[in-house]
């Protein structure tokens, strides 16, 4: 028995995310109870990426991004691109990473350079 399947987190770690970005689809959503860490029995939003089957813990903050990008309705989030990635930053003295999730958004992405 491996003793993270027992301790561990069922989400990918912030430290396992790309360090460059990458361009993700979401391909589900959901929420369930978190019962690790000091956020013991907390209720937390995650989504999976590209059909893969592992959770990305979905953060107030990266929240607060995709709502505004995508609706309130975490629904209408399915088949949006983001881009995933992660920073260093320090916390309390120590190094920490830190997670994001940006919207993909049409009218934001490079557009063709028109003919001449």
């Amino acid at each position: 028995m491996k003793v993270s399947k027992v301790y561990g987190s069922n989400f990918v770690q912030v430290a396992d995310w790309p360090l460059e970005p990458e361009i993700c689809t979401i391909t589900a959503v959901g929420s369930t109870l978190n019962k690790f860490g000091n956020t013991s029995n907390e209720n937390v939003i995650y989504i999976c990426l590209n059909d893969l089957p592992e959770m990305y813990r979905v953060n107030q903050t990266n929240a607060m991004l995709l709502v505004e990008a995508f609706d309130d309705e975490t629904d209408n989030w399915l088949n949006k691109k983001i881009l995933l990635s992660r920073s260093a930053g320090i916390m309390e003295g120590k190094k920490i990473w830190i997670g994001h999730m940006r919207p993909v958004l049409k009218n934001t992405l490079p557009t063709a350079k028109p003919k001449e």
